[in-house]
């Protein structure tokens, strides 16, 4: 049905107009149709969800072909790996067999994932045809299994780096790994860093100062603003002292953790002061009281001068119906829970069984509080907080706001507060009892500004968006191949051909050279070089030199380039750049020119390479060669 006949290769650079790094190979397909196509596609659905309309239309053994590679790469997606939604597909070729034979590129940030992905979907699509041992369903399922265990593997951590990932995929800008949290995004002088919310040019004071929650409280109210009025605490008997200056209800919570660890809110007595200060202590040696504010919990999400988010966080509880007690509304409460997928909005990072999470002492004490109990009835509608703060780690859950409904004073102060601590993105964590009503006109407190807030997808797409500015992160990029072994332009010569091309950089496998002048680098390769001018952030157009064998293995360094000179050697590139056509910046943008002197049998691996080039072209075009047969 479907077979690889040969062994994949992984190539580490871009090719065919894809994205990422990928692994090519042939793929085998025999006779398919509509029937046995639409019973796999029935497989496949429930895994990785419904085909993009482009792919549903296709019939056949072509049809076959782009939904295995599809497949291939939903389910590395599903597992939360930043894989692209392209591939490519070359013409069938009709075997002496009667199957077809494609040559495929699959995205694969991660090659052995990726071939991994594809051996399944291969499986699982011969299974339904029936086709041998793969029809097992019991083997199938193990496969699935070992699959998602080994992708684990090679997960990005955190929670907002993946959705970084996804969405410069997304938005067609160029992303590079720096390190397991460090993203950059772009080339030269047009690129960004990322690390989750934080960017290149969050100033580090700004994040000490709010990690800091007793000095940025402070500067707030030096400002004007609602700030929390709260002291340090040495231990439980300067708690229970410091609470009753402040009069009750108040807050006991570390002075330098986010996320909600350790936070004790609306505490009425001293003996909850003492727990509170225990488990806070026990977190962080720093530990703060400051006076509680009654209302709901709203995030604020801060970018760059404008709030872009807004939800209201409530904490874990039941909602009265008028009928139903406290208990059973618990029971109710667990069973939808249990129900949900993992990284359900409602759902605790690590369930907990229902005895020891709905009846502890926060629970119980919070009812009592209230003057209910576990018998009580709640009133239609009546919420019933089960626990002190809001994260969803505790259960809580999130509303989404439209930003209409906020007042616009409150979405000032959000800016405000984010501009107080020179955080360009800031999650802004705003108590009060109505986000529509401005908080000059009620009791309202900014509890937290945190400098690397937690985003949602979209949340990020717009973060990312907002920090490129307009700009896709590229800077002007020529090629320049030659045959393998040929000499590196020397020093007078690569002045010449950046000054031709309007460049300030340039690279070959023996030298760099940097805003016009050469620079010392320990390089490994041309591949090497071609990374230092990339990523230094000085360079505002770059020319890079590879060997033409090499770039045909290997791929491109970049997904986009203004222009390419296919020369034999640095004679010929001379040659070749006098004869180009001048454009307003150098030479005219988006050519190939493939310069004579190149023998036959080279002209069929200069005909791969500008194959393979062509979607990464402005224009995708080719001149300059008298054998059209390339073309």
């Amino acid at each position: 049905m479907i077979r690889v006949p040969s062994a994949w290769r992984a190539v580490r650079g871009h090719v065919h107009g894809l994205a990422q790094a990928s692994v090519q190979g042939d793929l085998e397909i025999g006779v398919i149709t509509p029937e046995l196509l639409a019973r796999i596609d029935t497989v496949f659905a429930p895994l990785v969800g419904p085909l993009p309309d482009t792919l549903t239309l296709q019939i056949g053994p072509c049809a076959l072909a782009h939904r295995a590679l599809y497949w291939s790469g939903a389910l590395q997606r599903v597992e939360n790996l930043s894989v692209s939604t392209r591939h490519h597909l070359g013409p069938a070729k009709m075997g002496v067999d009667g199957n077809s034979h494609f040559e495929a590129t699959l995205p694969a940030p991660h090659p052995k994932a990726g071939l991994m992905a594809l051996a399944l979907v291969m499986q699982m699509i011969n299974g339904t045809a029936g086709a041998g041992p793969d029809a097992d369903a019991d083997g199938q399922g193990m496969a699935l299994a070992r699959l998602r265990k080994f992708l684990k593997n090679f997960a990005v951590p955190g929670q907002n780096t993946p959705f970084l990932l996804s969405a410069a995929l997304a938005l067609d800008l160029p992303v590079r790994r720096v390190s397991a949290m460090v993203l950059r995004v772009g080339w030269g002088q047009r690129q960004r860093l990322f690390a989750s919310t934080l960017t290149d040019r969050s100033l580090t004071i700004g994040a000490m100062l709010a990690r800091d929650k007793h000095a940025s409280a402070a500067l707030l109210r030096q400002l004007g603003l609602p700030g929390a009025l709260n002291m340090p605490v040495r231990n439980a008997d300067d708690a229970v002292a410091k609470a009753l200056k402040l009069g009750f209800a108040v807050v006991v919570k570390p002075m330098d953790l986010d996320g909600g660890l350790g936070v004790a809110a609306d505490l009425r007595d001293e003996a909850r002061v003492r727990q509170a200060y225990a488990r806070a202590a026990a977190l962080s040696p720093k530990v703060l009281i400051e006076r509680h504010v009654q209302g709901t919990g709203h995030r604020l999400t801060v970018a760059f001068g404008r709030v872009i988010k807004a939800t209201a966080k409530l904490p874990w509880g039941v909602v009265g119906d008028g009928h139903a007690t406290i208990e059973q509304l618990l029971q109710a409460d667990a069973v939808a829970r249990a129900a949900l997928p993992t990284g359900a909005v409602l759902s605790p990072v690590k369930p907990i069984a229902l005895a020891a999470w709905a009846f502890d002492d926060e629970a119980l004490g919070l009812l009592a509080q209230s003057g209910l109990s576990l018998g009580s009835v709640p009133a239609d509608q009546q919420f019933v907080a089960l626990r002190r703060r809001n994260n969803a780690i505790a259960g809580g859950t999130t509303k989404r706001l439209e930003l209409e409904a906020v007042h616009a004073d409150n979405l000032e102060l959000a800016v405000r507060a984010s501009a107080a601590l020179l955080l360009d993105v800031a999650g802004v964590d705003l108590i009060l009892a109505d986000i529509g009503c401005s908080w000059t006109e009620q009791d309202a407190l900014i509890c937290e500004v945190n400098a690397q807030p937690q985003v949602d997808a979209k949340t990020m797409a717009t973060i990312l968006e907002q920090a490129m500015q307009g700009s896709d992160g590229r800077i002007p990029v020529w090629l320049i191949l030659m045959r393998k072994g040929a000499r590196a332009p020397n020093d007078a010569q690569a002045q010449h051909i950046m000054q031709r091309l309007g460049a300030d950089a340039l690279s070959t496998h023996e030298a760099v050279w940097l805003q016009g002048r050469r620079v010392a680098a320990r390089l490994r390769d041309a591949w090497h070089a071609a990374e230092v001018v990339l990523h230094s952030p000085q360079v505002s157009s770059a020319v890079l030199v590879l060997a033409l064998d090499d770039v045909v293995t290997h791929g491109l360094p970049v997904d986009r380039l203004s222009g390419c000179t296919v020369a034999t050697d640095v004679a010929s590139v001379h040659e070749a750049l006098r004869a180009f056509p001048k454009g307003a910046n150098g030479l005219a943008p988006g050519v190939v020119h493939v310069a004579n002197g190149w023998t036959a049998q080279e002209l069929l691996v200069v005909r791969r390479a500008t194959d393979m080039m062509q979607a990464h072209m402005c224009d995708r075009s080719i001149e300059g060669t008298t054998d059209r047969s390339i073309c």
